[in-house]
Order: structure tokens, then C-alpha cells, then sequence
């Protein structure tokens, strides 16, 4: 399976919450997220259809420790698009448009 190719938005979502982190809880904390967050990348890459099948096509994976999902979506057979970092109690759905 090839990598995520990641929407921008998604991206700034991702470092707007290590950023978070960072300053409310600290480096260790803050470093958690990111390597928690690789690592269920690297778990969507490897077995893409595992995860919960979502909104609009798309798929989630939660975060473990964080309160934070991974919206992607498989397009054709082994191309996936990471859709939204998105926070789990902060406006579901947010992310549709960019689905289409």
C-alpha cells in the first residue's frame, strides 16, 4: 500500500494539535501525540480496510490517547487520501466538503 497523500488542511490540523500540546501539556505530551498519530498512520497504510467505514466514503481511525480520528479515504485500489486530523467533540463533519 502506497503512502497517505494528505489533504493541506489535514496537515495544518496535525500541527495546530501538536502545537496545542506543546504549550498546554508539554513536550513529552506533545511528542506522545505525534508518535501515537505515526503510528496509526502507519497501521491505515499497512491494512487500510480495517478501519470504521464513515461519512461520505471515508474512514476513521481514533487515536488510542488523544481525543483526535484520522478521516481518510481509499481511492481506487491502493491510493489513500488522509482527509481531516479532526478533534472527536469539535464539529463533527466539518470535514465533508473536502470528500467530494
Amino acid at each position: 500500500m502506497s503512502p497517505i497523500r494528505w489533504d493541506d488542511r489535514a496537515r495544518r490540523e496535525a500541527n495546530s494539535a501538536y502545537r496545542y500540546y506543546l504549550k498546554n501539556g508539554g513536550q513529552s505530551v506533545a511528542e506522545g501525540f505525534a508518535t501515537e498519530l505515526e503510528a496509526i498512520t502507519q497501521e491505515i497504510i499497512s491494512h487500510p480496510h480495517v478501519s470504521a467505514k464513515h461519512l461520505r466514503g471515508t474512514r476513521i481511525r481514533t487515536l488510542d490517547n488523544y481525543p483526535y480520528m484520522i478521516v481518510f479515504k481509499i481511492i481506487a485500489k491502493e491510493d489513500l487520501v488522509g482527509v481531516a486530523v479532526a478533534h472527536t467533540s469539535r464539529k463533527p463533519g466539518y470535514w465533508w466538503k473536502r470528500t467530494r
